[in-house]
């Protein structure tokens, strides 16, 4: 799952056919769109998924705000849901709280008011 996240850490940050100076092709950014919402649609079998799908969260911070129409049209908005509501979940269950229990929710809640402002049927 680290390969699998570097490899798209690293399709995200170099295009190989330079678009711009600054930004990926819009080949490149539908590519790295389409698998990000197949990785969201993973089944939660381990840790290791989980943490490729919080993975996948960070990346969406940064995403365009085109991509919540496609996220919505292909499935990806529940996935989100999900995680947030995992993570809601695992922190409520524990007997005492972390210091990095408010932190860790915050990217999902980010992703999701981001990609609420940019799709009222969000």
């Amino acid at each position: 799952s680290e390969m699998a996240l570097e490899i798209l850490r690293s399709l995200f940050a170099v295009d190989v056919r330079r678009a711009s100076k600054y930004l990926p092709s819009n080949d490149t950014m539908t590519k790295i769109g389409v698998i990000l919402c197949d990785l969201l649609k993973l089944p939660n079998v381990d840790d290791r998924v989980h943490q490729c799908k919080l993975a996948v969260v960070a990346l969406l911070l940064n995403a365009p705000e085109e991509y919540s129409g496609y996220l919505l049209a292909n499935g990806g908005i529940i996935p989100l849901i999900d995680i947030m509501k995992y993570q809601a979940s695992a922190i409520i269950a524990r007997k005492r709280s972390r210091p990095d229990d408010a932190a860790s929710i915050v990217p999902i809640m980010l992703v999701l008011g981001k990609l609420a402002q940019a799709n009222e049927t969000v």
